[in-house]
């Protein structure tokens, strides 16, 4: 399936059928959703996980006062300026 590995494949799948079930909300619905309410209904879907959400957040969707606190280039930064 287009070079995905099975899993890959397989989490696509997944989010599609959550997409029919209403899961996962249609343009003008997300955004009237919080990122809260976004979050916590996108990373109900397997594969689908809090970073992927917070990046659909900030870069799809132009939320600005989104803190990706598990990237890993956010916390090596906060790690060298704090140096921690």
């Amino acid at each position: 399936m287009v070079g995905f590995s099975r899993a890959k494949a397989g989490y696509v799948k997944e989010i599609a059928r959550m997409a029919l079930e209403g899961v996962v909300p249609g343009k003008g619905q997300i955004k009237r959703l919080s990122d809260t309410e976004i979050i916590d209904r996108l990373t109900q879907i397997k594969g689908v996980g809090r970073w992927t959400v917070e990046m659909l957040l900030i870069f799809s969707l132009g939320r600005p006062d989104v803190l990706p606190v598990d990237d890993f280039g956010i916390r090596t930064g906060f790690a060298i300026v704090y140096k921690k």
